[in-house]
């Protein structure tokens, strides 16, 4: 059984009792923060002793923005912080830090504890998740407003970029349409289900997409790969999030 908390944050129950110290962190880290909270719902001032919170940053200077999307817990109870950083005028990258379980940095991990990839232009991470191979996938949207496109990379927790795959649309017959990536799931068969909406801000669909783990789109899916809803109103749809079971 999997479950969801607010931003797509997903664990088996195993780590359930890792998630509820953790819940502030989630929370938190949509801030540039990581927090820690025990059972009763006050701080953890064991983690990160003796605040309960740490603060973890890819800050390159002025006003550049650091946007954490999503909180895994590796096996080793490692925390992994993924998201997207500017790194300069419209250059954006995207953003994977590890902290070991008491909160503090992993300078072991890529340069000193922070792994900066520019691989895709202008990505907008959405979600992230741990494949059964152990990789860490990161999905999202990329390039700008109205033309996003789709975009799946594989890291290797210790050695970095596996491979990307991009160039995918959520209405592969409208491919102009924009692509609005919001939460990922991996599922057993190995596929990667997308979740998101399509078309203009002002009547887009809610879509779901299908992939095989080679990036092609799962064609006996929806339509071409792709499954697109409309609420029965005339206004935007999206799904947000995804729960797994």
């Amino acid at each position: 059984m999997y479950w969801c908390l607010p931003g797509s944050w997903r664990h088996p129950d195993s780590f359930r009792r890792t998630a509820v110290r953790y819940l502030f962190g989630l929370i938190a880290l949509c801030f540039g923060t990581a927090a820690s909270g025990v059972a009763d719902g006050k701080l953890d001032t064991n983690f990160s002793a003796p605040k309960g919170y740490v603060f973890g940053t890819f800050d390159r200077g002025g006003s550049r923005m650091d946007l954490s999307k999503d909180l895994l817990v590796g096996p080793d109870g490692k925390l992994f912080s993924v998201g997207t950083a500017q790194t300069g005028t419209n250059e954006y990258k995207i953003a994977i830090a590890r902290f070991l379980p008491d909160g503090s940095i992993d300078h072991t991990f890529a340069d000193n504890g922070q792994l900066l990839d520019g691989t895709i232009p202008l990505p907008n991470v959405a979600a992230a998740q741990f494949g059964s191979d152990g990789f860490l996938v990161v999905a999202g949207s990329y390039g700008t407003y109205p033309n996003r496109k789709i975009f799946f990379c594989r890291f290797d927790p210790q050695l970095g970029l596996v491979g990307c795959f991009n160039n995918n649309y959520f209405d592969p017959v409208n491919p102009t349409n924009d692509s609005d990536v919001r939460d990922m799931v991996l599922l057993a068969d190995g596929y990667i289900a997308l979740a998101g909406c399509s078309g203009p801000s002002n009547i887009s669909k809610a879509a779901v997409a299908m992939f095989g783990a080679n990036g092609k789109p799962i064609a006996t899916f929806g339509n071409g790969g792709t499954a697109l809803f409309r609420w029965g109103m005339e206004q935007s749809a999206c799904f947000r999030s995804m729960i797994q079971a």
